[in-house]
């Protein structure tokens, strides 16, 4: 049976009730602009708020699971993430990806594997460890500054000196596997189906509708087979940490083999909607 290490609910996040509280304090004040803490939604004023949390939480005999969350691993920070939590731990510079138990092996494998395929560019987090039987993995902790959207920017020229690069390794890293276009765009019409679940028919019908008319022409227009590459998934400024002389990219959960525009298409239109 593994610990389990208690973590209370502070400003919409999870601090764990058996960190030193002085190295915490230290960290969130004074070393938070070199972790980028305010990219993880934590901010200077709220650091009184969550060291007395976590010491009322102390005070508590710590039996009532209703005020805690209980995790296999120990840290400093706890978020909720896409199919599970992840833990950061500020002194080893490590972050843990908890998956939700009931989520299905399949999709635990998966997301493994892509974080293992990521691990091996040199801008992405280094694979520490995983625990299949428990349900995480830990990688490294990047530190960097997120570019900010009220700064003056010029997207062609990050592209051209940060991001081409980039995209050639990732390209690169494995073989092309070539897909006939009606094949993908089930498979994309599929990801759309599954993410409008949680919606009601009268927000869905919409984006079906207009979903069912691009595909239609789509299928019309395109004979040639689909190049698929590994991808980001969600490749823009959000997920870069620039640094002195090159980027880092991080929150490779999403990464899989789609279309080898998909991650360039991601940057540019993302940059034109902010």
């Amino acid at each position: 049976m593994t610990a389990e290490y208690p973590y209370v609910l502070v400003a919409g996040k999870y601090f764990c009730c058996e960190c030193n509280l002085i190295p915490l304090a230290w960290t969130l004040l004074v070393k938070a602009r070199w972790l980028n803490l305010a990219a993880l939604g934590i901010h200077k004023r709220q650091v009184p708020l969550i060291l007395q949390s976590i010491m009322r939480s102390r005070k508590r005999a710590l039996t009532d699971s209703t005020e805690l969350l209980l995790l296999p691993v120990s840290g400093h920070l706890c978020m909720r993430v896409h199919q599970g939590y992840k833990v950061f731990n500020f002194s080893t510079l490590t972050t843990t990806k908890i998956f939700d138990q009931k989520l299905d092996p399949a999709a635990i494998a998966n997301e493994i594997s892509s974080i293992r395929d990521a691990a091996s560019l040199d801008f992405a987090p280094t694979l520490i460890e995983v625990n299949p039987g428990y349900r995480w993995y830990t990688e490294t902790f990047l530190t960097g500054k997120r570019s900010l959207k009220t700064e003056a920017s010029d997207p062609a020229a990050t592209f051209e000196r940060f991001i081409a690069d980039h995209l050639c390794q990732m390209i690169l890293s494995k073989p092309l596997r070539p897909v006939e276009p009606v094949e993908y765009l089930q498979e994309i019409v599929k990801a759309i189906d599954q993410r409008l679940t949680d919606l009601d028919n009268e927000l869905s019908r919409p984006i079906r509708d207009f979903t069912g008319r691009i595909v239609m022409r789509l299928k019309a227009a395109t004979k040639s087979p689909i190049q698929l590459a590994f991808t980001h998934g969600y490749f823009s400024f959000v997920n870069l940490l620039y640094r002195k002389n090159n980027i880092a990219v991080i929150d490779w959960e999403s990464a899989q083999q789609r279309s080898i525009l998909h991650d360039l298409y991601n940057y540019f239109l993302t940059e034109l909607y902010y």
